[in-house]
């Protein structure tokens, strides 16, 4: 998906047209920075905000060597202004082919990409998105600027008759100077959760301690029957009772603290094109009960998280191979919960929480067994 993704900013954010290579190679990094950034944004807010979910189903922790192994599905919902973002027109200069009109040995014309698509609305799709709009040279801009700079290089622009009918003709042929396609989404979720499972293990050690690991294997993906890459995923999480330092008796609630890392990795052609790293340092308060074969839970949290993607490529369009890296992130922020967990068959259990992020709502659900 990532890869489509990347492919997909690369080729349906830059208009090659008849625009010189220098400018054309100027311009796909910056281009690509920006505008991928502000593309891939809000998969970038929702993926942390799945990533740093369903770390724990309930404020205690394990007894020595009690644990669980669960399979956690975490849905944030994509808010419908994540929907789009305002296209950044690159400033580069790009080389109109001047010397096509025929009227004797004129330089190119260097234009930037906002005066060619002046006055044009550059809203554009996400990766939650749509289709985008294509973007239609401004004639009227255009045609002035290339009359100007004939003048300014001794062309007599008013004795050359229909001259500037030819170069209004010139300026709308999109042979020579292309409209600008914007990107289009590539799946439209508008406030549809983009799901995500996850399974994990945690087992409690002394002193009201307990480690939580979760975890993909490298799985390959697949899409039509292609592979196009592979996935994997590592995470470990610390939490602590904190309620055993308060020296009150049977205090009535528990209170534990945590942290947990994960990184996801994915690979595509043998080269590691994306790379997440996401942290959430944690509070939960809560009560759980147990009476013979039924348990109870329920727990509010707290918790202050950031999230980053690095991502690196090779891409290849019209002829112009150009390494894309750049990273974008989460702004660092807090999360706010509450959930709660059943038993009401002897070792397993069924959790469901919700979170809000300053980015997207989380649900949580898990299912798994678990002892002590």
């Amino acid at each position: 998906m990532i890869k489509k993704v990347l492919v997909l900013v690369l080729a349906l954010t830059l208009t090659v047209g008849a625009f010189g290579q220098g400018g054309l190679e100027d311009a796909l990094k910056d281009m690509l920075e920006s505008n991928g950034k502000l593309y891939l944004q809000p998969m970038t807010d929702a993926f942390g905000a799945n990533m740093n979910s369903g770390w724990y189903h309930r404020s205690r922790v394990h007894k020595m060597l009690g644990f669980d192994l669960s399979f956690k599905t975490m849905g944030a919902f994509i808010p419908s202004e994540a929907a789009t973002f305002n296209f950044v027109m690159s400033e580069n200069q790009f080389d109109i082919p001047i010397s096509e009109l025929g009227l004797g040995s004129v330089p190119d014309l260097p234009l930037s990409f906002a005066m060619l698509y002046a006055g044009q609305d550059t809203e554009a799709p996400t990766v939650f998105g749509g289709d985008g709009n294509t973007l239609q040279v401004n004639n009227g801009v255009v045609t002035e600027e290339i009359l100007t700079h004939l003048h300014q290089n001794g062309v007599d622009t008013t004795l050359v008759p229909g001259i500037r009918a030819t170069v209004s003709a010139f300026v709308g042929d999109t042979t020579k100077i292309s409209n600008f396609k914007l990107p289009n989404g590539l799946v439209e979720l508008g406030d549809i959760p983009f799901p995500m499972i996850m399974p994990q293990l945690a087992i409690g050690l002394p002193m009201g301690i307990e480690v939580t690991a979760r975890g993909l294997p490298e799985i390959e993906l697949k899409a039509d029957g292609t592979e196009i890459g592979s996935i994997s995923a590592l995470g470990l999480g610390l939490r602590m009772n904190i309620d055993q330092f308060i020296p009150i008796p049977l205090f009535p609630v528990d209170i534990t603290a945590g942290a947990a890392f994960q990184s996801v990795s994915l690979t595509a052609d043998d080269q590691e094109i994306l790379k997440t790293m996401n942290t959430s340092i944690n509070m939960q308060v809560g009560k759980s009960l147990s009476l013979l074969f039924f348990g109870l839970g329920v727990y509010a949290d707290v918790a202050y998280e950031t999230s980053s993607i690095d991502i690196a490529y090779t891409a290849e369009f019209e002829g112009v191979e150009q390494d894309i890296e750049f990273s974008t992130s989460v702004d660092p922020g807090l999360r706010y919960g509450a959930g709660f967990h059943l038993t009401f068959i002897p070792m397993t259990y069924v959790s469901v929480a919700y979170s809000m992020t300053p980015t997207n709502d989380v649900v949580t659900i898990g299912a798994g067994i678990s002892l002590r």
